[in-house]
Parts: structure tokens; C-alpha cells; sequence
């Protein structure tokens, strides 16, 4: 029951300041950066928040303190490792990062589906090469589905860079 309590307060808090735009050293405090910054005030559940995502605990503290910007995956695997304020936090990220919900959402469409013709090209060149030639073949047809994928999504090659 008080847990409830303490998060409903936290979350009272996070929209109160999301509506203010707290400032911060001439940058703005968004809500989510002050939840996280609740969240992660006991030492133990902020190492265990940065083992879940693969993270510094240091970092947590920059982003809940504004001082550096996680990357959008980063904030990804932080709403799986607060499964408890997730649905606060997918409110209030968006806030600062309009892209969070439209970069899911290019992702999902980038993802095509692989042919079974695809499949059929591999194993034809595999079943009819030479022993000696079969890896070099393969990983030209491989190579081939990839630019025919990426020409598909106009994303070009530079996206396997990224």
C-alpha cells in the first residue's frame, strides 16, 4: 500500500514538472529525467537498473541530471528494466524525444521479410558448386539479397554503417 502511495507521488511529481518544463542550467528537465532520477536515489536499484540495460550506474545519474542524452535504444531497454513506470515513462519520454515512438515504428517496417526465393538461391549455390567455391558463392548470393533489400527501403548501404 505506502509502495503505491510513493508512486503515485512520484508520478504526480514527474507531471507536475512535465507541465512546468523545469529548467536546468539553461536546459530543460524533462519529467521522465526526474522520475528516473527518484527511481535510481537508492544506490542498489540503480546498479541493478544499469546491469538490466548495460550501462554505467554513472550514466543514469547524467541522464536523470540532464548531462548527457541517452541514445534511443538506451531508452528502450530502460522501459524494460522498469516494467513498474513504464506507462509513466512512455508518456513522458516522448516529450523530449518525439522520434522515440517513429523510430520503433521506421524499425518495423525496415525489417522485411526474407523471400523463399532467397532461400532457394542459397541452397542452389550451394548444392551446385565445387566444395572449394561453395563459401564464396554463398556469400555472393547473400551479398545480392542484401543490396536488393536495401535498394527496396531507399536506405542504400549506409545503414549497415550506422
Amino acid at each position: 500500500m505506502q509502495e503505491a502511495k510513493i508512486k503515485s507521488k512520484i508520478y504526480e511529481l514527474a507531471i507536475l514538472c512535465r507541465d512546468r518544463k523545469v529548467m536546468s542550467s539553461n536546459k530543460k528537465l524533462y519529467a521522465w529525467r526526474i522520475l528516473l532520477g527518484k527511481i535510481i536515489n537508492d544506490p542498489q536499484e540503480r546498479q541493478r537498473v544499469a546491469l538490466l540495460i548495460g550501462a554505467n550506474h554513472v550514466t543514469l545519474i547524467r541522464w536523470s541530471t540532464n548531462k548527457s542524452t541517452p541514445r534511443i535504444e538506451s531508452l528502450r531497454r530502460l522501459l524494460q528494466a522498469l516494467p513498474r513506470y513504464r506507462q509513466q515513462l512512455l508518456e513522458l519520454i516522448p516529450e523530449e524525444f518525439p522520434e522515440f515512438f517513429t523510430e520503433r515504428t521506421l524499425e518495423n517496417k525496415i525489417a522485411p521479410d526474407i523471400p523463399s526465393a532467397f532461400y532457394e538461391r542459397v541452397l542452389q549455390a550451394y548444392t551446385a558448386t565445387p566444395p572449394h567455391m561453395r563459401p564464396s558463392s554463398v556469400r555472393i548470393t547473400i551479398i545480392q539479397q542484401l543490396l536488393v533489400q536495401n535498394q527496396a527501403t531507399c536506405s542504400g548501404m549506409k545503414r549497415g554503417v550506422s
